[in-house]
């Protein structure tokens, strides 16, 4: 009974955090599939500074999210030019 206490209080009520090192990269990976991330942006800036909290958002959102999916696109033209001649 107190490993699942420790377990269901560790997951946060689905909420992801930055507890540990696993739950932080699962919550960058989050933000930057850009899957639900204004919603945890609302939840930290409740929790703490909101101006900081947005700033942190935004910027990993606009430098990793975009700059990832241009660099994707990027690989893909490329090998789609080099298949092509």
């Amino acid at each position: 009974v107190g490993s699942e206490m420790c377990i269901r209080d560790s997951i946060m009520y689905g909420i992801p955090g930055f507890d540990n090192v696993f739950q932080g990269f699962l919550t960058i990976f989050q933000i930057l599939t850009l899957e639900s991330w204004v919603y945890l942006m609302y939840n930290y800036s409740d929790t703490g500074s909101a101006e900081i909290s947005v700033i942190f958002f935004v910027l990993v959102v606009l430098l990793g999210a975009f700059f990832t999916m241009n660099l994707v696109l990027a690989i893909i033209v490329d090998a789609f030019n080099e298949a092509a001649s």
